[in-house]
């Protein structure tokens, strides 16, 4: 009795022999290096699909911005700009130091970035203070319209000369702004030279040789109470860095503030759809468009009447396991970057008709 108790005893004392320790180590470490492994990918996986959001908002954020402003290049209230281009004396401009020559032809524009030549803009005009600035081989865009904000005119011009009234200025009008007034058959660029502050409020545009001054007082023809005031848009839009040296979108107003607009934009690539200049009203057809760069010499801006614009977006670090390529194809131009890293990038193309722009071909 006093035997088999003692064996007893023995036995419940007994532990786990080496094999068995040995065994449950190797089991542990493979559980925990299965966690650890699913546990590593999770956060890779949502370190990259972070990354990936942030670089798809970015691109579709510089596409809207640029969308809202190319859709109304040539916009001139209820004015049709395609019409007041054929009956030009209906489309003037008296503003001093404006940015366009004319309301049609130099509402849109389109600039070659190279890295030895400031280039030429298709319309004729050279915007040499960005060269330097703006991203060499990325592409520039210059949108000019009316704002859709407008303010009511409220009693007939007596004469050509005399100043707008607009009874109201619930949108602040100022002094030396650029504004265009636009009725269903007339519009005119000026600049305010004056704005009374007391009701009913009139604006003045006189003549002078100030860039706040008009080449003249008299309009063709004086405006009704039919007509609008719209203040004048001059944007451009390019890919610069900013002041941390990431490469972003921004675009500098019709007062040359420049705003940065989107982070992470490397590079921008821009064709313009021009159509075939033998259609008619009965064959119009997007197989007779072509798209073509801003540097092609045969590129008639007149005629342009859609726009292609992609860009190259890039996440806000490093996200890769391993550094990814080096060269991008962007609207059939090859992008080299730099140096090899490990961020994400994406390239986002759309095309954007001109809500404002008929062929001059359909001219009657």
């Amino acid at each position: 009795m006093n035997r088999q108790v003692s064996t007893f005893h023995y036995l419940a004392q007994r532990g786990f022999t080496l094999v068995e320790i040995m065994v449950s180590l190797a089991i542990t470490s493979i559980i925990t290096a299965g966690v650890v492994h699913v546990y590593a990918t999770s956060a890779s996986t949502d370190h990259l699909n972070k990354g990936l959001s942030y670089l798809q908002e970015n691109a579709r954020g510089a596409l809207i911005l640029l969308e809202n402003d190319i859709r109304m290049a040539n916009y001139q209230g209820c004015s049709d700009p395609y019409m007041n281009f054929i009956n030009t004396t209906d489309n003037t401009l008296q503003a001093n130091n404006a940015p366009l020559d004319d309301l049609f032809e130099d509402g849109l524009q389109g600039f070659e970035v190279t890295p030895t030549t400031v280039g030429t803009w298709a319309a004729g005009t050279e915007f040499e203070d960005l060269h330097n600035e703006a991203k060499a081989n990325s592409d520039v865009i210059h949108v000019m319209f009316a704002s859709t904000v407008a303010t009511d005119v409220t009693a007939d011009m007596a004469t050509a000369n005399s100043a707008i009234q607009v009874g109201e200025n619930p949108n602040n009008i100022r002094e030396g702004e650029l504004l265009l007034i636009s009725s269903c058959s007339d519009a005119t660029l000026f600049r305010a030279t004056d704005v009374s502050t007391a009701e009913p409020i009139t604006l003045a545009h006189t003549q002078g040789v100030g860039d706040d001054e008009n080449t003249s007082s008299a309009f063709n023809e004086p405006f009704g109470a039919d007509a609008q005031i719209h203040r004048f848009n001059s944007n451009t839009f390019y890919v610069a860095d900013n002041s941390a040296g990431i490469p972003s979108l921004y675009r500098r107003d019709v007062n040359g503030n420049k705003t940065e607009l989107v982070e992470g934009v490397e590079n921008m690539q821009i064709l313009y759809g021009q159509r075939d200049t033998n259609e008619t009203e009965t064959n119009l057809s997007d197989d007779l468009v072509r798209f073509v760069s801003a540097d092609d010499n045969s590129l008639n801006m007149e005629q342009v009447d859609r726009i292609q614009v992609s860009f190259l977006v890039r996440s806000n670090a490093e996200i890769l396991t391993k550094k990814g390529p080096t060269i991008f194809e962007v609207l059939g131009e090859d992008v080299t970057i730099a140096t090899a890293d490990k961020q994400l990038r994406r390239v986002f193309t759309t095309t954007i008709q001109l809500h404002n722009r008929k062929p001059h071909s359909l001219e009657e």
